[in-house]
């Protein structure tokens, strides 16, 4: 399945903390591309809001969470990322994971589909 169809898949889907969540379906990207589930890897779980914030905090905020997961399951921080890439974007204001899916990178958020132009950091999932 393409970085895109992934993505649709997701939205169209109830949302729900740790299930599809940004940092989630980050995740679940990442298992469905053969790399070691970062949250599994680490036991970040969780099923509420405040769960979710409270392991981003025990991090140090989601820069750190994300160096430290994505790192720690063997993927390498590239300036120059391809369809299918992972990575930190800004949208509306907030931090968010998220997949390029071609020009943009995608995610969701609890009011819906998340995209943006640009990244913040990137990680490289299809070496």
């Amino acid at each position: 399945m393409d970085a895109a169809k992934f993505l649709q898949t997701v939205a169209a889907e109830p949302w729900q903390w740790g299930v599809n969540d940004c940092c989630s379906i980050l995740d679940r990207w990442l298992v469905l591309r053969g790399v070691q589930s970062p949250k599994g890897h680490f036991g970040w779980h969780y099923q509420s809001e405040h769960e979710a914030q409270a392991i981003i905090k025990a991090q140090g905020g989601l820069i750190p969470m994300l160096r430290k997961g994505l790192g720690g399951v063997g993927l390498i921080r590239i300036q120059n990322p391809n369809v299918g890439d992972v990575g930190l974007v800004i949208a509306g204001g907030v931090g968010c994971a998220a997949v390029k899916t071609g020009k943009l990178w995608q995610s969701r958020s609890e009011s819906g589909r998340i995209c943006a132009a640009g990244h913040v950091e990137a990680w490289c999932v299809n070496a």
